[in-house]
This record gives structure tokens, C-alpha cells and sequence, in this order.
């Protein structure tokens, strides 16, 4: 039996400083939880230029 292991990479810049965050899941669906956390705080007020993008008013 295959065993698969899914992994998130979020790969992020600010003026002072960058870093690349990775985290690891057994599953798929843990996996895609955790990816859906990081796009909708991305999209939220003040935490990135993604909100002005999506958000343009």
C-alpha cells in the first residue's frame, strides 16, 4: 500500500525580511484545511497586498 504525505509551501516577502514555511499532512483534506486558512487570512484587511487586489475598493 502507497503511503502519500501532502505538503502546504506558503512562500512569502515583506520589505524587511522573506521566508518560505512549509508544513507537512498525512492527508489531503488536512492539508487543503490548512491551505484554505492561509488564503483567507491572506485575504483579509491590512495582512497583505492580496485583500487590495481581490478587494479593490
Amino acid at each position: 500500500m502507497k503511503k502519500y504525505v501532502y505538503m502546504v509551501e506558503f512562500d512569502w516577502s515583506v520589505e524587511d525580511g522573506c521566508n518560505v514555511e512549509t508544513e507537512l499532512f498525512s492527508n489531503y483534506e488536512k492539508a487543503l484545511k490548512h491551505y484554505d486558512e492561509i488564503i483567507a487570512n491572506e485575504k483579509t484587511d491590512g495582512m497583505s497586498w492580496v485583500a487590495d487586489a481581490i478587494n479593490p475598493d
